[in-house]
């Protein structure tokens, strides 16, 4: 297995058991933050959250997560995904 391939994949199930830990936690409140930022980075790989993502673009008027897309984009291609 190559990790630089598969680094958003990695990165996102950590951040994803992270955001579920932090649910149960009930002093550090952070855990939505940490299951929205997982499913995202999730969200090319997984059917499901990739309609999901797609039916979020059609409701965000703004363009921010476009946006948003385009920086995670850019930061895991500079390492080398």
């Amino acid at each position: 297995m190559n990790i630089k391939k598969n680094i958003r994949f990695i990165a996102g199930i950590i951040v994803l058991v992270l955001g579920g830990v932090f649910m149960v936690v009930p002093f550090i409140p952070l855990g939505y933050i940490f299951l929205f930022v997982g499913a995202f980075l999730l969200a090319p790989k997984v059917p499901f959250l990739r309609r999901f993502m797609k039916w979020l673009k059609k409701k965000d008027k703004s363009g921010k997560l476009e946006k948003a897309e385009d920086k995670v984009d850019d930061v895991f291609e500079r390492t080398g995904e």
